[in-house]
């Protein structure tokens, strides 16, 4: 027959067993929430690396004048960017601007220095970001957008 403090010892290895399991269970679940949060960014980060990079290839001298041979190269080189983004969009479009905060102008006007615009090259990429994990009550995907807006330094 077991003594009493034995059975007391008993239970409580029993009890610690439950906590665990309660508190692992748990623990579980916000390591993975945090794993699928950290593939959003990644995948974020991957977006803006990619209009970064079209921006930087559609002002290489070596790709003027910027027609639309070179502008479907630089959105080509935006998709390589972000390889780890299977549905990633990127638009190139050239702006004409007095100043650097991307309001645009036409082609022809003049600034109020009497300087003709300067020309700068906007890129926009975008994908949706599907969730690895289904989470009840969260959305399941979402929009990613990057854009980089650089002077073209030829004209």
């Amino acid at each position: 027959m077991k003594s009493k403090r034995s059975l007391l010892r008993d239970e409580e290895s029993g009890q610690a067993l439950v906590e665990f399991a309660v508190i692992a269970t748990l623990l579980i679940l916000l390591l993975m929430g945090i794993a699928d949060y950290m593939i959003y960014i990644y995948q974020e980060m991957e977006v803006t690396a990619a209009a970064g990079a079209a921006a930087m290839y559609a002002t290489i001298p070596a790709n003027a004048p910027l027609n639309s041979t070179n502008i479907n190269a630089a959105e080509a080189v935006g998709r390589q960017a972000a390889p780890d983004v299977s549905n990633i969009q990127v638009t190139v479009t050239t702006i004409y601007s007095c100043a650097y905060d991307g309001s645009s102008v036409a082609k022809t006007a003049t600034c109020s220095d009497s300087y003709p615009p300067m020309m700068f090259v906007q890129v926009t990429s975008s994908a949706t970001a599907s969730s690895a994990i289904r989470w009840t009550g969260i959305a399941s995907s979402l929009n990613l957008s990057g854009s980089a807006l650089m002077e073209i330094p030829y004209q």
